[in-house]
């Protein structure tokens, strides 16, 4: 279960990308914003461990959303 859940997790993250990729070369960014943007998506990436936490939060009632945003000093 827990393999089965690291690669679905990956798959995502590499479907994201491609996305990414086609969306940047569709809009003939310059490089170095490409090499930025892909930077940027790799660090959350790691950070969060493909974990979407504000899809996640924003699912939540509320009052629980808003006590768990001023809890990770995330803006309200």
């Amino acid at each position: 279960v827990f393999l089965h859940a690291t690669t679905s997790k990956k798959q995502k993250m590499q479907l994201k990308m491609r996305n990414l990729e086609w969306w940047m070369k569709r809009r003939q960014l310059p490089q170095g914003f490409r090499q930025r943007v892909r930077q940027y998506e790799r660090q959350r990436w790691a950070a969060m461990r493909g974990v979407d936490e504000s899809n996640m939060i924003r699912n939540l009632p509320e009052g629980l959303r808003r006590d768990i945003k001023y809890n990770l000093c995330l803006d309200l």
